[in-house]
């Protein structure tokens, strides 16, 4: 599995001139160990907060496609990042992030 980072999520127009210091994370729930160290270094060396809702990725992704204001959306799934970007739900770039396996 790949964790996937969406930046500016949201391309709803209502949120588009907003400015927030606190960063509205979306993250796929298989991310919940590894995620918070680097927002915890990332909110230290930038002076930002950051709220974090956890789910999975199809949610996360219907989530943003209803309009909500995330600034960032880690998926662990592709596909829910390849059907936003053809949907044109997507402002920013793409990049892939930090990785995890599904261990059995």
């Amino acid at each position: 599995m790949v964790g996937v980072v969406v930046m500016s999520a949201c391309s709803n127009e209502q949120n588009s001139n907003s400015y927030s210091a606190t960063l509205r994370i979306a993250a796929a729930s298989s991310l919940g160990d590894v995620l918070p160290p680097m927002l915890e270094a990332f909110s230290n060396e930038f002076s930002t907060g950051y709220e974090v809702s956890y789910g999975g990725s199809g949610e996360l992704a219907a989530q943003v496609r209803h309009g909500a204001p995330f600034d960032l959306v880690f998926f662990a799934s592709f596909d829910s990042v390849s059907r936003l970007a053809a949907d044109g739900l997507l402002q920013s770039e793409v990049v892939t992030g930090p990785r995890n396996r599904l261990v059995l």
